[in-house]
């Protein structure tokens, strides 16, 4: 009875211990299974902890395309692989090969989510002739844990998958899109928004983002209007954005928001360039009748001011007040001009040259005029910068840009040009062509003065704009530099600065081949002759008359028309040849 006894003792301590072993197993196979990031961790993990426990010499398990073996080689594994897939029973159960004396049993296990087989596993003990039953219990739960693994790998590869999906699709949007959670933490941005967050500051995913530049997230989420984009403004560095927030819920429970973010400086830059140039225009046009008609008048002025001064019984002193009328009509012509050239009206005297001998010709101009502490600097390498242009207008518009620079360096400084050959640049007056190939010459014109405010840069072109004192200026300058830059075709943009001074950079359209030199005729001085017939046609009936007046004084005979139409008529009534025709060419008719 003791040796019964004794056998008794040591059995159950060999099951107590057996079952100590299996619940250890089972533990560290829930853990592996919580905490396997791959089919390969997770089946790795299960089948040595099912050696252990089993203290079995060979296996192998399998779950979905991924196989592990212990003691056997792959190419075996595969047979019972193979073996077991075609084994449609989900129980665990013991085989042996009855056909070999002495081969050893095998435990057998499907893995399975009720529904379809998912894997198995084998193992062999070679001293093992029946396994106990509790060894097929363990095997039974390591089943059904590894198939419950298996599936939140499954979920978690599908997860995975989609959140790769929605960032290829986040990161392939030309907006900013920023997921928030609940506390405005970032879960997820796309590179657009990246770029648009790190202009602002620093941003990670994980950080938090509770402003963004004057606007507060908190009250913009309160106050979100779903249907439209909100315009905010960054100060620092100056940025315009278009924001837009969407609740994002999961059954009807708040899980945070979406942000899409829209950087539209440069968009808003083009439209206020576009209804600068629009303003312009409309100004430019008002001007130009203003400055024809004014021009007319002066025209008058002086014809009969120069006929008044060739009276030989003048006196002195009425001498010296008609000298000053006309140094007085001469200033109010150059206004005139200035004018002109903003509206684009003036007769431009086309020619071929080199830009950067002007360029040259201007420094040393102005180094002779301008305070001595005032240094005047160019930059211009070595290339072609040949240029059909009227040259007088162009030394207008660098004089002009030099006289602005000055003033805005009243205690010294340094004005600088610089000029390359580019191939493309942007263009400010045309949204569907937002570039223009060239080849363009780009002259920039910089100072160190005291930079332009910047409620005043909208305004620098218009004409009369200024902001010095009554007296000091016209406030045509810049409008003038403005309107010869677009009469040649060219683009001009400025920027300015408090610390750094002010920059104004003009693109001309170049010449597709060198200059050449303009011929001009040397045949001798022009034969003068004081008699024949003259047709005068001139609208304004006043600068008609003096016209005629001056020139029948010189010994012509005048034929007077208004128009075209009276032109031609007079001519057929002449019957005399009309030896020269003297016309207005901005008339109607």
């Amino acid at each position: 009875g003791i040796d019964r006894d004794i056998t008794a003792h040591i059995r159950d301590q060999e099951t107590a211990q057996r079952r100590a072993a299996h619940l250890e197993a089972i533990n560290r196979i829930i853990r592996a299974g919580l905490s396997a990031q791959t089919f390969q961790e997770l089946a790795e993990a299960v089948l040595a902890q099912l050696i252990r426990a089993l203290q079995a010499e060979r296996g192998f398990l399998w779950i979905g395309e991924t196989l592990v073996v212990h003691g056997l080689n792959e190419e075996e594994a595969q047979t019972w692989r193979a073996h077991m897939q075609r084994d449609s029973s989900p129980a665990v159960r013991v085989e042996t090969d009855t056909e070999v004396e002495g081969a050893p049993t095998r435990l057998i296990a499907p893995i399975h989510d009720g529904t379809r087989r998912l894997g198995g596993f084998m193992l062999q003990a070679l001293d093992v002739e029946d396994w106990p039953q509790d060894a097929l219990a363990l095997a039974q739960v390591v089943a059904e844990e590894v198939a419950a693994a298996g599936e939140r790998l499954r979920l978690a590869e599908r997860v995975q998958t989609q959140l790769l999906q929605m960032q290829m699709l986040m990161n392939a949007s030309p907006e900013g899109m920023v997921l928030l959670d609940p506390q405005q933490k970032i879960l997820l941005m796309n590179p657009a928004a990246q770029d648009i967050l790190s202009q602002i500051r620093p941003t990670q995913v994980g950080d938090a983002l509770h402003v963004l530049g004057p606007l507060s997230l908190a009250e913009f989420f309160q106050s979100r209007k779903d249907e439209a984009f909100q315009e905010i403004q960054v100060e620092e560095p100056p940025l315009i954005l278009d924001v837009i927030v969407r609740p994002v819920t999961s059954q009807g429970r708040p899980m945070g928001w979406l942000l899409l973010l829209r950087n539209v400086t440069r968009r808003r830059e083009k439209q206020q360039q576009e209804a600068l140039q629009s303003r312009l225009a409309a100004v430019g046009q008002l001007a130009a009748g203003i400055a024809h008609d004014f021009n007319n008048s002066l025209a008058v002025i002086v014809l009969l001011l120069q006929m008044l001064m060739q009276d030989a019984h003048l006196s002195p002193r009425s001498r010296e007040r008609l000298e000053t009328i006309q140094r007085q009509v001469q200033h109010a012509s150059k206004l005139v001009q200035q004018i002109l050239d903003f509206s684009r009206k003036s007769i431009l005297t086309w020619s071929n040259g080199d830009l950067a001998d002007l360029v040259r010709e201007t420094q040393l101009l102005l180094q002779r005029t301008l305070a001595d502490n005032l240094m005047v600097s160019i930059d211009v390498p070595p290339g072609d910068y040949g240029l059909r242009a009227d040259f007088t207008r162009l030394q207008q518009m660098l004089m002009n840009l030099a006289v602005n620079a000055r003033d805005a360096m009243p205690h010294g400084g340094r004005l600088h040009f610089s000029l390359e050959r580019v191939e493309t640049i942007e263009t400010s007056g045309d949204p569907e062509r937002p570039e223009a190939s060239g080849p363009w010459l780009r002259l920039t014109v910089s100072d160190t003065g005291v930079g332009i405010p910047a409620d005043v840069m909208p305004h620098i072109f218009e004409p009369f704009f200024t902001t010095k004192e009554v007296g000091q200026g016209t406030g045509l300058g810049l409008s003038q530099v403005y309107g010869i830059v677009k009469q040649h075709g060219g683009e001009i943009t400025a920027e300015s600065d408090a610390q750094t001074g002010s920059t104004f950079i003009i693109h001309l359209p170049v010449l597709s081949s060198a200059p050449e030199k303009d011929a001009t005729a040397t045949n001798g001085p022009a034969e003068e002759r004081t008699e024949g017939v003259l047709m005068v046609v001139e609208d304004n009936r006043l600068l008609l008359e003096a016209l005629c007046e001056v020139l029948e004084a010189e010994g012509f005979r005048t034929l007077a028309a208004t128009s075209g139409e009276e032109a031609l008529s007079l001519d057929q009534e002449a019957g005399e040849a009309v030896d020269l025709l003297i016309s207005d060419i901005s008339m109607p008719g």
